[in-house]
């Protein structure tokens, strides 16, 4: 039964149409503006990104891969669920780049770019680059162990509220 509800929320999660950010901005860049947020897209790390979001892609397939499907041969099936996640971003971290450019242009003027950068420049701003990576990933893993506890609650409050709506019987 818990798999049957876990199944339809997903399916209804996915079913649910998201408007992407990239969409609504359209401003025009002059060369200078995107040049001074690729610098610091660079310094800060944004550009390794991709690679951290198909670090933490791997973990959660993994994961889900275990606990789905656990007939399946495990080593093999983590290798190729970590051999596509790879391949499939490497590919396309160009075009996550082209997206955020414009996200950063809609926030930061070029000013706002001299300042930060220049802050960055600075040792706690070099410290604030060293540790964001570690902070996120941290960050991440706090949120899935806390998405893990509330997911269980949830089941068990759906099933209780279906149980006693009769939707589905009690169990004995």
């Amino acid at each position: 039964m818990q798999r049957y509800l876990l199944i339809c929320l997903l399916m209804f999660w996915v079913s649910v149409e998201r408007p992407t950010i990239a969409t609504e901005i359209t401003t025009e860049i002059d060369q200078e503006h995107q040049a001074k947020i690729e610098r610091l897209m660079e310094m800060t790390g944004a550009k390794d990104m991709g690679m951290q979001l198909a670090t933490f892609l791997i973990q959660s397939m993994n994961t889900s891969i275990q606990e789905s499907q656990p007939n399946i041969p495990p080593a093999r099936a983590l290798d190729i669920a970590s051999e596509v996640t790879l391949e499939t971003i490497e590919s396309n971290l160009d075009s996550m780049y082209a997206e955020l450019i414009p996200l950063y242009a809609k926030y930061y003027s070029e000013e706002d770019l001299d300042i930060i950068i220049a802050f960055y420049e600075t040792p706690t701003g070099q410290k604030l680059i060293q540790t964001q990576s570690s902070l996120l990933q941290e960050s991440m893993q706090i949120g899935e162990s806390w998405g893990r506890r509330m997911k269980a609650e949830i089941q068990r409050k759906i099933q209780e509220r279906l149980q006693s709506e009769g939707i589905i019987p009690n169990p004995k």
